[in-house]
C-alpha cells in the first residue's frame, strides 16, 4: 500500500489561499496612528476618536470610520468625501464667530467653532429655560442679519438637535465628570420627591463632595432627577429606583456615608423605609440627618394645635376672600390709599409650608384698621357671609392676641428655619443652634435657674414653671390683654399659650440632635473652635466621631494625638491667620501639610473634618431643584420628557454649584465636549436618516 505523503503547512495553505473558513484567524484589529495625521492625503480632515483606539472620524462628512490604512484610502477616494472636503477647504479659520478673515490662534477649524457655536446656544437654551421653538427662528435671523460669517452660516440648530445636543453633550460630559469623582469619594446623599406641572412624579438624587481636584470645597449638586409612576411610591421601589441610580453608573453604593431628607416615613421610617435598605449596602458608618427646616415646620404645626382653630381659619379666610375677585383687590388697594396704608396684597397660606403663617399674619396685623373697615363695609352694604364671619373674628378682642401672640414666638422658628436654608457649610454649629433657639423658647416659661442644662427641664413639673401670669408673650400680646378687663378669659388665654411652649419645648427634643455627642464633635471642624485652646476645654476629644469613621480614617489614638497637637503646632501669629479662612479653605490647608520628613503632619484629622463636612445640615438643596423644575417645565413646556428636563436640572444645578453660568460654559468648551458632539452627532444623523 502506498503511504500517505506529509501533509500541506498550514503557512502554506494560508499563503496559497486555500485555508477553509474554520481555519483562518480572524483579521487583526489596526489601531489608530498619529502619524496619519501627518500625511497629505488624510490631513485637514482624518481625526481620533477619543476612548476608542479601533476607529478615525472624518471631520468633513462628520462619520465615524474604521482605523485601517486601506479603509481611509478608500473613504478619501469616495465623491461625496471629496466635495465635503472642498467645503471645508475654501472655509477660513474664523478668529470669532461675528468677524471673517482673520485667523484665529489655537481656536481649531471653522467646523470646531461651528460646533463650540452649537453647545454655546444650547447650553444657553438650558440655563435660562427658553422654549426649544425659539432656536428655529433664531438662527434663521442670524443667518440673516450677519451673512459674512462662516460659522454662522455653517450651524445648523433646531429644536430637536438643541435637545439632542443638551441631552447627549453637555449634560452627558459632565455627567461622566461627576460619576467618575463619585466612583473615588466618600458622599452623601440627599433625596426627596415631588411632582411636576404634568402631574409626573420626580425622585431628586442630590449628591454632597468633597472637592479636592477643584476649588477645594463641598459641592452639593443633582445626580439625576428620576420619573417614577406614583402609584408605586413604597420603599421597597424607592429604594430600587435609588440604588439602580447609582448601580447603573459604576458607583458603589459602599460610598454613601449619610442621607438627608424630610420626615416622611416612606424615607427615613424605623422600619421599612428607603433609609433602612439603603443602610444594608452603604457604608457601615451610614447614618441619616432628618432635615432640621422639616422638623421646625412639624413642631411649630404640632405646637398650633394648642390654640384655637378658628385663628388659622381666619388667616386663610382673609386670602380667599380676595384672591379670585380683582373687584375686592381693587376695593382694597383704593382703601389703602384713602387711609394712607402701604399698598400690600393679602398672603395666602401655604398648607406645605406652615412657617409662612407668621409672614400671613404680619400683612393681617399692619392692614388691620384698613381690613376691618373693609369687611365691615361688606358685611353691611354686600351682605357677604363670608364678610359677616370674618368681621366676627374681628370683633372678638382674643383674636388679635393671638395673631401678636404667633408673630412673636413663630420669629425663633423662622430665624433658625432661614439659618439652616444657607447654601453655607453648618454642620458644625447645628447642635449649638438648636440648643440656643431651645433656650429661648424656654426662658417664656421656665425659671431660669433651669436653663443652663435643658436635659433637666420637665415642661410639665409646676415647680420649674414661671408663674402663669408672667410667662412671656411677646410686647404687643401684652399690651391687649392689659387693655382687656376679662380676667378669666386672660388666664385661659394664657394657659392656652403654655400649652403650645409645652409642646413646642417636648417636640424640640424629640426632632432636633439637642443632646447627641456625635453633633456636639462636629463643632470641631470650625477653625476657630479647633485653634483656640480655651474653647477646645468644651472638646477635649473626638472619641465618638473617631470610632464611628475608624475603618475609614486613622484609629482613635492616632485621630486624638492630632486633636491634641492642632493648637500648639502653630504660633499664634498663624493661628489668627487661619482663623480668617472658612472652615473648607482650613482643612484643605492642614490635609496639604508637610513636616520636614514629608509627612503630613494633620493627615487623619483632616480626612475626618472633610468627611464631616461632608454630612447634610438639611434638605433644602432639593427643595432648590424642584423650584428649578416649576420654571423648566411650566404650562407651555408641560410635554418636555423626563431625559430632557433631567439635562436640564443637572446642567443648572452643575454651574450653581460651581458658582458658574453659561458664559463660562462657553469659555470652558473643550476636547471633552467636541468628542460627545462629534459621536453623539453622528448617531443624531444615523437616527434622523433612519
Amino acid at each position: 500500500m502506498d503511504k500517505a505523503g506529509p501533509s500541506t503547512p498550514k503557512k502554506v495553505k494560508q499563503r496559497r489561499g486555500e485555508l477553509p473558513k474554520n481555519e483562518k484567524s480572524p483579521p487583526r484589529k489596526q489601531r489608530f496612528r498619529q502619524e496619519w495625521l501627518q500625511k497629505d492625503e488624510f490631513r485637514g480632515w482624518l481625526t481620533e476618536v477619543k476612548d476608542d483606539p479601533f476607529h478615525a472620524l472624518c471631520k468633513a462628512c462628520n462619520s465615524k470610520l474604521v482605523a485601517g490604512h486601506s479603509e481611509l484610502v478608500k473613504h478619501s477616494n469616495r465623491e461625496s468625501h471629496k466635495r465635503s472636503v472642498k467645503v471645508i477647504a475654501h472655509q477660513p479659520s474664523a478668529g470669532s464667530f461675528f468677524q471673517r478673515g482673520k485667523s484665529s490662534k489655537g481656536t481649531g477649524s471653522t467646523q470646531d467653532d461651528i460646533k463650540k457655536l452649537e453647545i454655546i446656544l444650547s447650553g444657553v437654551f438650558a440655563e435660562h429655560n427658553i422654549s426649544m421653538n425659539t432656536i428655529d427662528h433664531l438662527i434663521d435671523a442670524l443667518k440673516i442679519g450677519i451673512p459674512n460669517c462662516d460659522v454662522i452660516q455653517g450651524v445648523s440648530l433646531h429644536r430637536t438637535k438643541c435637545s439632542y445636543i443638551i441631552k447627549n453633550v453637555i449634560a452627558k460630559a459632565d455627567k461622566k465628570k461627576l460619576i467618575e469623582t463619585l466612583k473615588e469619594k466618600k458622599f452623601s446623599i440627599l433625596v426627596d420627591e415631588g411632582t411636576d406641572i404634568s402631574k409626573v412624579k420626580i425622585i431628586a438624587v442630590l449628591v454632597r463632595y468633597f472637592d479636592d481636584e477643584g476649588k477645594g470645597r463641598v459641592v452639593t449638586q443633582l445626580l439625576e432627577a428620576i420619573s417614577h409612576d406614583a402609584r408605586n411610591s413604597d420603599a421597597e421601589t424607592l429604594s430600587k429606583v435609588v440604588k439602580s441610580c447609582f448601580v447603573e453608573k459604576g458607583i458603589p453604593l459602599t460610598n454613601i456615608i449619610a442621607m438627608a431628607a424630610d420626615n416622611a416615613s416612606v424615607l427615613v421610617g424605623k422600619n421599612n423605609s428607603l433609609m433602612t435598605k439603603l443602610q444594608r449596602d452603604a457604608d457601615e458608618s451610614f447614618f441619616t440627618l432628618k432635615c432640621i427646616c422639616h422638623s421646625l415646620h412639624i413642631v411649630a404645626s404640632k405646637a398650633t394645635s394648642n390654640l384655637p382653630r378658628n385663628i388659622e381659619d381666619f388667616v386663610r379666610n382673609i386670602a380667599s376672600y380676595f384672591s379670585h375677585s380683582s373687584k375686592r383687590q381693587a376695593e382694597l388697594a383704593e382703601l389703602q390709599e384713602y387711609l394712607a396704608a402701604e399698598r400690600h396684597k393679602m398672603l395666602r397660606l401655604s398648607d406645605t409650608r406652615w412657617l409662612a403663617m407668621q409672614h400671613c399674619i404680619e400683612r393681617i396685623l399692619n392692614q388691620w384698621e384698613v381690613l376691618k373697615l373693609l369687611f365691615f363695609q361688606a358685611q353691611i352694604e354686600d351682605k357677604v357671609i363670608s364678610a359677616e364671619l370674618i368681621m366676627k373674628e374681628f370683633n372678638n378682642p382674643y383674636t388679635k392676641a393671638y395673631l401678636t401672640f404667633l408673630k412673636y414666638v413663630l420669629g425663633y422658628f423662622n430665624q433658625l428655619n432661614a439659618l439652616f436654608q444657607s447654601k453655607n457649610n453648618l454642620i458644625g454649629i447645628l447642635q449649638d443652634e438648636s440648643l440656643r433657639m431651645t433656650r429661648l423658647i424656654c426662658k417664656n416659661f421656665i425659671k431660669p435657674q433651669y436653663l443652663s442644662d435643658l436635659s433637666r427641664i420637665d415642661p410639665n413639673n409646676e415647680e420649674q414653671l414661671i408663674p402663669l401670669s408672667q410667662i412671656e408673650l411677646g410686647y404687643e400680646c401684652e399690651a391687649l390683654l392689659a387693655t382687656t378687663k376679662n380676667l378669666e378669659g386672660n388666664k385661659h388665654f394664657r394657659q392656652r399659650c403654655l400649652s403650645f411652649y409645652q409642646t413646642a419645648f417636648m417636640e424640640l427634643v424629640k426632632r432636633l440632635p439637642l443632646f447627641d455627642p456625635l453633633y456636639s464633635e462636629m463643632k470641631f471642624v470650625i477653625s476657630k473652635v479647633a485653634l483656640d485652646i480655651e474653647v477646645r476645654k468644651k472638646l477635649p476629644n473626638l472619641e465618638t466621631l473617631a470610632k464611628k469613621y475608624e475603618h475609614l480614617v486613622g484609629s482613635v489614638n492616632e485621630i486624638q494625638k492630632e486633636w491634641n497637637d492642632l493648637p500648639i503646632y502653630f504660633n499664634s501669629d498663624e493661628c489668627e491667620m487661619l482663623k480668617k479662612k472658612n472652615n473648607e479653605e482650613f482643612w484643605v490647608y492642614l490635609s496639604q501639610l508637610k513636616n520636614y520628613s514629608d509627612e503630613f503632619v494633620f493627615k487623619n484629622l483632616a480626612f475626618l473634618a472633610k468627611l464631616v463636612l461632608t454630612l447634610p445640615h438639611s434638605n433644602a438643596e432639593t427643595e432648590r431643584i424642584f423650584s428649578m423644575m416649576g420654571d423648566a417645565k411650566t404650562k407651555k413646556r408641560n410635554k418636555m420628557g423626563p431625559e430632557l428636563l433631567d439635562s436640564i436640572l443637572f446642567i443648572n444645578s452643575n454651574l450653581k454649584s460651581k458658582g458658574e453660568n453659561c458664559l463660562n460654559l462657553a469659555k470652558g468648551i473643550n476636547e471633552d465636549y467636541l468628542s460627545f458632539h462629534n459621536v453623539q452627532m453622528y448617531d443624531f444623523k444615523q437616527t434622523e436618516s433612519s
